[in-house]
Formats: C-alpha cells, sequence, structure tokens
C-alpha cells in the first residue's frame, strides 16, 4: 500500500502514529526496570522462582512486539516473506507476553503462601490452567490468519484477526482477567494487609483492568466504516500495543507490592518451611505479624551478645537488611 507524502491525511495519521508511540516508551521502560530489579534482588537473595522467571520471559516476548512498531515507523519496504515473518512473529510473541505476564503474576502470589497450604496448589493448578487456556485463544487466530494469503503485503504488516477471532480472544481476555483478580483479590484480603500496602494493590488491579476497555474499543473500531483501513489498522494495531504494555507494567508492579510486603511483614511466609524447623518458635501464632515480632526479638537477642558496645542502634538495625524484614515497626529492647 503506497501513499502521497504530501497528502494532509497522511502527514497527519503519522504524526498519531509517531505520538502513539512515542507514548510507549516511558512506560515500557519502566516495566523493564521493575523486572529488572525483581530479578536483581532475587538473584542476590538466592530466591529466584518461576514468577520471576515468567516475568523475564514476559518482556523478552514484549520486545518483538514494541519493536515492530518502530519498524513500521520507520516505513521499511521489506518482501512478503519478511512481511509474514514479522506477522506471525508478533502474533506469537503477543500472547506469549500475555500469558507469561499472568502466569507470573499468580505465581508471584503464590510465593507469599506457606507450601503446606491447600491454596498453594490450587493457584499452581490454576497457573498451568491458563496456559493451554490462552493458547487456545492463540490458535483460532492464527489459522484465521494464515488462510488470509492478502494480509500480510497491507500496513502495518500483521495479521488483523476476523470479528469472530477477535470476539474469542476478547471473551478469553475477560474471563482470565477476572478469575486472577477474584483470586487475587480474595487471598491478599486473607492475608490482612495494611492500608498502604491495600491501596497499592487497587492501583495495580486498576491498571491492570485497562486492558479490557482496549480489546473493547478495537472491537469497535471493526465497524466504524466511516474511518479508512489505514487508520482502522492504526488504532487496533496500537491498541494491542497498549493492552500488552498495561499488562506488563500491572504485572510488573503487582510483582512488586509483593516483594515490598514481604519486606516488610511476612518474609516468613516465603521461608515457611525452614521457619517450622527452628526451636522454640510459637507452635500455632495468631498472625503473621506474631512470627515477624518473634523472629525480630530472637535476632535482637543474639546480636546483642555479640555486637560491641560502641555501635549504635542505627548502625545494629544496619546490620538486620538480610532478614528482609523492617524492624522499625517492632517495640526495640534493651540489650542488657
Amino acid at each position: 500500500m503506497s501513499w502521497d507524502e504530501d497528502d494532509p491525511f497522511y502527514a497527519s495519521s503519522k504524526l498519531f502514529t509517531r505520538t502513539w508511540a512515542a507514548c510507549l516508551i516511558l512506560p515500557e521502560l519502566l516495566a523493564v526496570l521493575a523486572t529488572v530489579f525483581r530479578l536483581r534482588l532475587r538473584q542476590k537473595r538466592g530466591l529466584l522462582w518461576w514468577d520471576d522467571l515468567f516475568a523475564l520471559t514476559a518482556m523478552i516476548m514484549a520486545l518483538p512486539v514494541f519493536g515492530s512498531t518502530y519498524v513500521l515507523l520507520a516505513n521499511v519496504q521489506l518482501s512478503p516473506f519478511a512481511n509474514r515473518c514479522i506477522g506471525l512473529s508478533v502474533m506469537v510473541s503477543f500472547y506469549s507476553a500475555v500469558m507469561s505476564t499472568r502466569a507470573s503474576w499468580v505465581f508471584s502470589i503464590v510465593r507469599t503462601i506457606p507450601t503446606q497450604s491447600s491454596t498453594f496448589r490450587f493457584l499452581s493448578a490454576l497457573t498451568y490452567f491458563f496456559a493451554p487456556f490462552l493458547a487456545g485463544n492463540l490458535v483460532p487466530i492464527m489459522a484465521s490468519c494464515l488462510k488470509n494469503q492478502t494480509w500480510h503485503f497491507e500496513y502495518p504488516y500483521v495479521c488483523i484477526p476476523p470479528l469472530s477471532a477477535s470476539t474469542f480472544a476478547f471473551i478469553s481476555s475477560v474471563l482470565t482477567d477476572f478469575i486472577l483478580t477474584f483470586t487475587a483479590l480474595k487471598l491478599y484480603w486473607s492475608i490482612k494487609f495494611t492500608k498502604t500496602v491495600r491501596r497499592l494493590v487497587l492501583i495495580g488491579f486498576t491498571a491492570r483492568s485497562i486492558m479490557i476497555p482496549t480489546v473493547v474499543i478495537a472491537l469497535i473500531n471493526r465497524h466504524v466504516r466511516q474511518l479508512t483501513k489505514y487508520n482502522l489498522v492504526t488504532h487496533q494495531y496500537l491498541l494491542l500495543h497498549f493492552g500488552l504494555l498495561f499488562s506488563l507494567f500491572a504485572c510488573n508492579g503487582l510483582i512488586i507490592i509483593t516483594f515490598i510486603y514481604q519486606k516488610r511483614h511476612s518474609n516468613d511466609l516465603e521461608s515457611s518451611n525452614q521457619i517450622s524447623t527452628l526451636s522454640r518458635i510459637p507452635s500455632s501464632p495468631s498472625t503473621s505479624v506474631e512470627l515477624v515480632d518473634y523472629k525480630a526479638r530472637e535476632i535482637r537477642s543474639m546480636a546483642a551478645r555479640f555486637r560491641p558496645r560502641a555501635y549504635s542502634e542505627l548502625s545494629f538495625q544496619g546490620t538486620l537488611t538480610d532478614v528482609s524484614m523492617d524492624l522499625s515497626e517492632v517495640p526495640s529492647q534493651e540489650s542488657g
């Protein structure tokens, strides 16, 4: 498809596309930094787990999707074979990234649950359930795109699936988000968040839910016949990018929220098996805060017997950073 660069419509559409693509840069960098931040912290503490690996996979899979945007903005003329390869890679990467973000989300929640809990097994099974569920979402779209022999010749060189496949993808996305959101909210509230962390969780879920309206708008745009084909596919293509963007952003945001919660209140939930073997721990503490307070007192008692008297309370508190808990809320005890 060729366009006259002197055409005002072409110039305005190109400016619109560049503006939307520029809006993707900063949030995407934030999502990348959140993932790197998570991986480095977990690597230093020796606690890398599946949620970290899925988050990294999501970021890797998102690179072809966002990279294709800048290829399109450069208006590079490619062969039909190259266009088809780009379209298929973008499509597979997009759905793989969405699936990985949801899996990372669930595993980050699972991390806060004791291993012996039945909820742990339930959420683990739930995670593996969504893998074939979303794979089934991808199959009809890929099949419909492969049957279309002309899609790869047109801007933006990606497959725009038919309405039936788009509707099926939308229903799958809504069901997945609804079940994950309901499960996570129920689990988080049972752990008894503080007000600050509770608000952060709500912000994360709000950002995550923005992905659903983007799909709705994309479906509506398919029926707006007043728009030219150029504008139609541009809008839908960029809306899919924004859907993936918010998915990545909210996923990594919830991972950071989980880390903050563990750091401040429940490091013991993450290593419940090790804690259960320690001596003199209350057999059945009523709350996780009691368990944290107990461990804090034990650490203070042990450190007080060995630290020099010249050490200040501030420097002593700095030695407890490896414990991953905030002792500022725990009443200090006299070392005697």
